[in-house]
């Protein structure tokens, strides 16, 4: 290399090395501004601690998803049932002495549909709060059938009603009066109608994920009771996709299954569709009639399905009866369909942890309805009755105990309830 080309380089290597001195330079300058420059809604944060908190929402995070929230906890609608009566009414000898109801008892409430309708239910509490597993019953069709089909007394139950059998086992209870039926308008069930029957159900579930959340039972044991057309109804809900789960990545909820006198197609929900997709992911315990023209066949001819899950099984009595008249009237059907949903349901291995719930379902006119008469004579005028109060929450192994959730507010004066032993 001659010398002039050498002393090309090295000019060209000064130049580089000046350029390159003159920029971190200039670095060093900038960067205690640029550190003292903020997002206008950052240093609004920073000045103001409670705007930050206001800013992102609080809730549960989405298993799998990070970075999304559940929304902020709705009030809850039965804190304060039957708003519009006073307890005065009920009480005239002192009517500064609120009346409280002897457990059990039950509330009876609207839940909006996915059409806006309202859907008539009533739900059951249970006695012990947390673990408390949980049953959705539904009811067959036709006229006069409705959820309080499930009050009605059975002498296979000692002369109590399945409700109030397994409220006294320990279970929490939904039953839901399906469209045209009950506390809804009456009028036959319409195609259009039939998905609606099914999203009735989800609704009727997200519920139950918010008494879950509210700590009154535990999801993670749910069985469902249907009976005649209603258990097509249970089936086709059971297989859509996400029934009974409450977020991505959990496993249905679902434990167990009891379809009393199903039938081969209602309003086009074909029992033979839904059972494959279901049977092998939790017990179905199907009951009929030897000699029930409707749900004879499709029994028989479901019994290897339903057999698919070690549990599972088909049972017929040597009877004609059909649906609420089977499960009322015929010897052990009550009492071996309790008695199916003790381990896979009662006995399931769970414990009790917060739900996601993105969107509550809405409900309406919640009423007190006090089964067993009132007590409370004495008692000083607080909050309006509410469900059972949860203890402290179970802690998981290795961990300490939660402590038990705030009461609900309070409302004053206490409401009316309805008392069924006047």
């Amino acid at each position: 290399m001659s010398r002039q080309e050498t002393v090309s380089v090295t000019t060209r290597g000064l130049t580089m090395l000046g350029i390159g001195l003159l920029t971190v330079a200039l670095g060093v300058a900038v960067a205690p501004s640029l550190g003292r420059m903020q997002d206008p809604e950052d240093a609004a944060k920073k000045a103001d601690p409670k705007a930050k908190a206001a800013a992102k929402p609080g809730g549960l995070r989405v298993p799998g998803a990070a970075g999304r929230r559940a929304r902020r906890p709705v009030p809850d609608p039965l804190v304060n049932p039957n708003p519009d009566l006073n307890a005065a009414a009920d009480n005239l000898a002192n009517p500064n002495v609120p009346r409280v109801p002897i457990w059990p008892f039950h509330y009876t409430l609207k839940l909006a549909g996915a059409d806006g309708q309202p859907i008539q239910a009533a739900y059951y509490p249970a006695k012990v709060p947390f673990q408390a597993p949980v049953v959705i019953l539904l009811h067959e069709t036709g006229r006069g059938r409705s959820g309080k089909d499930f009050e009605e007394p059975i002498e296979d139950l000692k002369g109590k009603s399945l409700v109030r059998y397994l409220q006294d086992q320990g279970y929490a209870l939904l039953s839901l009066d399906l469209r045209g039926h009950g506390g809804n308008p009456r009028h036959p069930i319409t195609p259009a109608e039939v998905p609606l029957l099914i999203t009735d159900v989800e609704a009727g579930y997200l519920f139950l994920v918010d008494r879950h959340n509210r700590g009154e039972l535990n999801l993670g044991k749910l069985g469902v009771i249907a009976v005649g057309e209603a258990a097509n109804v249970a089936a086709a809900w059971a297989a859509s996709p996400g029934a009974g789960i409450s977020s991505d990545g959990r496993l249905s909820d679902i434990g167990a299954m009891i379809l009393v006198s199903p039938v081969a197609d209602a309003f086009g929900l074909q029992l033979a569709q839904a059972l494959p997709a279901i049977a092998t992911q939790f017990p179905i315990l199907a009951l009929g009639g030897d000699n029930d023209e409707k749900s004879e066949q499709p029994l028989l001819e479901s019994g290897r399905v339903i057999e698919r899950h070690r549990l599972g099984r088909v049972a017929f009595f040597d009877t004609t009866l059909h649906g609420l008249k089977l499960l009322n009237f015929f010897p052990k059907v009550a009492t071996g369909a309790a008695a199916f949903l003790e381990d896979p349901v009662k006995g399931r291995a769970l414990e009790w942890e917060p739900r996601f719930l993105l969107d509550p379902v809405a409900s309406d006119g919640a009423q007190l309805v006090a089964d067993s008469g009132f007590a409370g004579v004495g008692q000083p005028i607080g909050p309006a009755v509410a469900p059972p109060q949860p203890g402290p929450r179970p802690a998981r192994k290795g961990a300490p105990a939660q402590p038990a959730p705030p009461a609900p507010p309070a409302a004053n004066p206490v409401p009316k309830a309805v008392d069924r032993n006047r």
